[in-house]
């Protein structure tokens, strides 16, 4: 079924309201806006299978991008949840590499895909670019060292803390949809002890818990939390 395509003008709005497009030049954002084509995933359905190289970069527009494995006695393990506002893909687009993981649409998502060889293209015409991208490559890695250091050192609550902030600066708003046990899978940890912890956040007015979801009430009291031992990085 071939999909309606937003024009061009809403491709570039669409770019420049992420934070990694955002700041690129004009006529950059219209290069990458040309080639970026509008994709949409049903509830599960697969982005990108361990192993395989993904199509392109997806910006995130609705819903969110799952990464995850499957644990030896059947149980998925969440490694990561795109959001609106954020992208997807960025590494293997450049290295051209498979996926980590197996990677599916978490409820029903749509996304703007810059497809790999179009990205490259774009980036080899504007050299400076690379730099730009390699910051976002730096980023994420920072990002992965802070989160071996947090499953070392940090206790459940400033764990829980980080992910919560994260997750709401990565989606662009405060409300937050996932489980409790996909929660608890991203931390490593047992959904009663997620439960509890989010529960306690909740008598202090920090979040709000809903039918699969969070909202966030006080991002810059949950924050203190992450900062009372230097765990959050925006």
């Amino acid at each position: 079924m071939s999909i309606a395509q937003p024009d061009l003008a809403a491709r570039i709005a669409a770019l420049s309201a992420n934070r990694w497009f955002k700041d690129l030049p004009a006529d950059a954002q219209a290069a990458f806006a040309r080639v970026a084509r509008l994709k949409r995933y049903a509830a599960g359905e697969l982005v990108a299978a361990r192993g395989t190289a993904p199509e392109g970069i997806a910006i995130v527009l609705k819903g969110a991008i799952r990464s995850a494995t499957l644990a030896a006695d059947g149980r998925e393990i969440v490694f990561s949840l795109v959001q609106r506002g954020s992208i997807w893909g960025a590494v293997a687009a450049i290295d051209g590499a498979g996926a980590v993981h197996d990677t599916r649409a978490q409820g029903r998502t749509e996304v703007l895909m810059v497809p790999r060889a179009a990205f490259l293209a774009v980036l080899d015409e504007h050299p400076v670019l690379w730099r730009h991208f390699a910051q976002l490559l730096c980023y994420r890695l920072r990002k992965a060292y802070s989160a071996v250091d947090e499953f070392a050192l940090a206790p459940l609550r400033q764990r829980l803390a980080r992910q919560l902030c994260t997750l709401a600066v990565a989606g662009g708003g405060e409300r937050l949809a996932f489980t409790q046990s996909q929660l608890a899978e991203m931390l490593g940890a047992a959904r009663p002890s997620v439960n509890r912890e989010l529960r306690r956040l909740q008598d202090e007015g920090l979040v709000e818990l809903a039918y699969r979801g969070v909202r966030v009430a006080q991002f810059d009291r949950l924050r203190a939390i992450c900062e009372t031992q230097g765990l959050f990085e925006s």
